[in-house]
């Protein structure tokens, strides 16, 4: 299970990052203070879109899964992909 670093024991921001090396330098930049998402609807199944997270979490120790534009259309691939 991930954990958050919070700032403070209070605060973390939660960024969309548009790749790997995007996403380092957000985490570095937030000292660890960061959410880095990823959205479901970049993918175009579950299968193809849980692989490429645990790419992502392997550089970065916290990745949050979101819909995508805000497409509740999308919550069962989140969901999964995500689990």
């Amino acid at each position: 299970m991930q954990q958050i670093n919070f700032y403070r024991q209070r605060v973390a921001i939660n960024v969309l990052a548009k790749d790997i090396a995007n996403a380092k330098a957000i985490y570095e930049a937030a000292e660890g203070h960061a959410v880095i998402g990823v959205l479901s609807a970049q993918f175009a199944t579950v299968e193809e879109g849980v692989p490429e997270v645990k790419r992502w979490m392997a550089e970065v120790p916290s990745i949050s899964v979101g819909l995508g534009a805000g497409d509740p259309a999308q919550y069962y691939k989140a969901a999964m992909i995500a689990a």
